[in-house]
């Protein structure tokens, strides 16, 4: 059983804005809402291929319902904490070729809150992943990640963390089982500026040796990923395609990495699988399916390194 905690969901508001003239009245030509969130998108890309997830996280208000509604109607199990405040609503505008993205803060997480996640989390049992996503910005938050992670540690579950630098810095004692850095949040987990091959090598080798087992840094543009473990460094190529869409690329990819290990229990595989499920998302307008992951599967290639 996979469970996914997101620290603060959202609803996605994807707006098609033909030619965006700034200052002036435009019209929409598309609109799509989504529920969103990183361990939610994961929870989508999981519910694809068939590998059975729980969603949590703390949300409320009129939104926080309709985020409920959004994951019954896609058959995907969830366990939320109800909070005070109003989940929140991120805006992206899509308009030739560019991507304009509005992230509202969202609502304050108590005390209280974090007290009830925890006890929801301690009762769980039947669990092989914990997946912890999301900025983490109070003491308290980040204490509830470092118990989870000792927890993790404690009864051999398979910690998955997708965060920014600054919590992937302090989260790498925990041994996660995976993670997966953008190059900024890899620079950010070593207070550095990463610009060259020679850097990236060195930060991902450096960050297996901190006890992070898989991790998959995703580099700028159209160079594709490199995946660093214990037994090998390898490097992908993305299949051939147009980006329209750069929204949950990256939960596509952690998601799509372990539900094929879950289904195949092959590394590499998952690797490649991670790849297109990643360029299949940038490819369409939402997460991709199962189907389209498939369908670039083998256009991926990859290549061992060190």
């Amino acid at each position: 059983m996979v469970y996914t905690l997101t620290v603060n969901p959202s609803i996605d508001y994807i707006l098609n804005v033909p030619d965006l003239q700034k200052g002036y009245y435009n019209r929409v030509s598309s609109e799509t809402m989504f529920a969103g969130g990183r361990g939610i998108n994961v929870c989508r890309i999981l519910n694809y291929m068939g590998v059975e997830c729980i969603a949590m996280g703390f949300v409320g208000g009129f939104m926080g319902q309709f985020v409920r509604s959004i994951l019954d109607k896609a058959g995907i199990r969830w366990s939320f904490v109800e909070i005070e405040g109003e989940t929140r609503i991120n805006i992206k505008i899509l308009s030739e070729g560019y991507d304009t993205v509005i992230n509202a803060r969202g609502p304050e997480i108590s005390r209280k809150d974090i007290e009830a996640m925890f006890r929801k989390l301690d009762m769980i049992t039947e669990v092989d992943y914990l997946f912890l996503s999301g900025s983490v910005h109070s003491p308290e938050l980040m204490g509830l990640y470092k118990i989870l992670g000792d927890a993790a540690q404690a009864k051999n579950v398979r910690l998955v963390v997708d965060s920014d630098g600054d919590t992937l810095r302090e989260m790498i004692s925990a041994k996660p089982f995976f993670i997966k850095p953008s190059l900024k949040e890899l620079g950010i987990m070593f207070d550095t500026t990463i610009v060259t091959m020679d850097a990236v090598m060195n930060y991902g080798k450096k960050a297996v040796e901190l006890g992070a087992q898989n991790v998959i840094v995703s580099l700028d543009g159209r160079e594709g990923p490199i995946y660093f473990t214990k037994e090998g460094i390898y490097k992908a190529e993305f299949p051939p395609g147009r980006v329209v869409n750069t929204n949950g690329v990256g939960d596509a990819m952690v998601g799509a990495f372990i539900g094929e290990l879950i289904k195949s229990g092959d590394y590499l595989r998952s690797f490649q699988m991670s790849v297109a499920a990643g360029s299949a998302t940038a490819y369409t307008s939402d997460i991709s399916t199962y189907d389209e992951m498939l369908k670039i599967f083998d256009d991926v290639k990859i290549q061992k390194i060190v």
